[in-house]
C-alpha cells in the first residue's frame, strides 16, 4: 500500500467545529522562586553526581598513562562543584548570548 492510499484512507475532511474553551485559571509562573538559579531544574545532587562521574572518569583515563612533562592531563585537578555550575552556566550563556570569538566567554 502506498503512503498516499495509506493517508487518504483514514483522513477526511470534517464537519465538527471545535469549541472554544476560555481559560479561567490564573495565568503566569505559578511556583514560587527565591533566585533566577531555582528556575533551572537542576537540583544539587545532580551536579555532585555529575562532578564524581567526571572526575572519576579522568582518573581512569588517565591510570596506568605515561604522559609527557608538557601535556595538559598531567595539570589535572579534580572538579569542583562551583566549577561545574559555571561550565553550565557558560554552556547556556553561550546559547543565549552568541559571541563571534570564544575567548571573549
Amino acid at each position: 500500500m502506498s503512503c498516499k492510499t495509506f493517508f487518504s484512507q483514514r483522513w477526511r475532511e470534517g464537519t465538527t467545529i471545535p469549541e472554544n474553551l476560555l481559560f479561567t485559571g490564573r495565568s503566569g509562573l505559578l511556583v514560587d522562586v527565591d533566585t533566577p538559579l531555582d528556575y533551572f531544574m537542576v537540583k544539587d545532587h545532580m551536579i555532585e553526581t555529575l562532578v564524581e562521574e567526571n572526575n572519576r572518569y579522568s582518573q581512569h583515563a588517565l591510570m596506568g598513562k605515561e604522559l609527557s612533562p608538557r601535556q595538559r592531563f598531567k595539570q589535572w585537578v579534580e572538579v569542583t562543584v562551583g566549577e561545574m555550575w559555571a561550565f553550565l552556566g557558560l554552556i547556556v550563556g553561550t546559547r543565549l548570548i552568541v559571541i563571534e570569538n570564544i575567548a571573549e566567554y
